[in-house]
């Protein structure tokens, strides 16, 4: 005669799978529990059935979880680049932006007041240009060099040609004409 399978109540198999007797009934019929009489479940059925549902709860079922664990890795990845860099910033070998502006300013404020002070030093050892006119040019040249390296770094643009260039240019188009 063959042997029947064991079945157990509710409350059995629920103490035997750690749940409650009301996650029994649930699973029974939202998911399919096997049962195999009212009230009664046949336990090692069950007990299989209960294994690979959890099997399948803990694999990815689609791309969402597929994004879900993209999503958390990018997370992880940018906590542990924040914690080296603030380790580097504690070091010393990380510098705070602001500070680095600020230095950068002061650095290209003094050459800036260098260029500009260019033209008072012009030497009275050329007789043959005056100094007055000298220190104009100067100052004209200085003032366009500073607005072409102005021009060029905030924009990321190349800085427009020197008038002088532009004339140039012009000049020989119309001869050409």
């Amino acid at each position: 005669m063959p042997k029947r399978p064991r079945t157990v109540t509710a409350t059995e198999l629920a103490e035997l799978l750690d749940l409650t007797p009301q996650r029994v009934n649930q699973l029974v019929k939202e998911h399919g529990l096997p049962k195999s009489s009212r009230g009664r479940f046949p336990e090692t059925e069950c007990v299989r059935w209960y294994v690979n549902y959890l099997r399948e709860q803990i694999r990815p079922r689609n791309e969402a979880s597929e994004a879900h664990e993209a999503a958390r890795t990018r997370r992880m990845d940018a906590l542990a680049r924040k914690a080296e860099m603030e380790a580097a910033a504690l070091e010393g070998s990380l510098m705070p932006i602001e500070l680095h502006r600020d230095r950068i300013s002061r650095l290209v404020d003094s050459w800036n007041a260098t260029l500009k002070g260019l033209p008072s030093r012009w030497p009275p050892e050329f007789p043959e240009v005056k100094t007055r006119q000298a220190q104009q040019r100067l100052r004209r040249l200085v003032n366009e060099l500073l607005n072409e390296l102005a021009g060029s770094h905030t924009n990321g643009t190349k800085p427009k040609p020197r008038k002088s260039e532009r004339r140039r240019t012009t000049r020989k188009s119309r001869r050409r004409s």
